[in-house]
């Protein structure tokens, strides 16, 4: 959901603030990259075989799907960043204000 989300984001918000392209485009790039290994972990850890039987450890499968989790929220938080703090705020064109904006761009 992040990579179907962030990537229509990436491509038209900047389009609908009348901007050239992101605010940061290194962000962008490291949200991308983070977001890459995060669904790699994340459909490789079922493959993974079971714990070794302790009651209180789940298995090497659930925690590779609890950080390929992680690692798709951090990626969602730095483009979050990138497109509401950086672009909205800072990129826009010079005739359209806040409360102008598409809701929706």
């Amino acid at each position: 959901m992040p990579a179907l989300i962030g990537g229509f984001g990436n491509f038209l918000l900047p389009l609908g603030l009348g901007g050239p392209d992101m605010g940061f485009p290194r962000l962008n790039n490291i949200s991308y990259l983070l977001l890459i290994p995060s669904i790699v972990l994340f459909l490789f850890a079922g493959g993974i075989e079971n714990g070794v039987g302790i009651q209180s450890h789940s298995g090497p499968s659930v925690d590779l799907a609890i950080f390929g989790l992680h690692l798709s929220g951090i990626s969602s938080l730095l483009g979050a960043m990138n497109l509401v703090m950086t672009t909205t705020f800072n990129m826009r064109s010079p005739g359209i204000r806040l409360h102008k904006l598409i809701l929706f761009a």
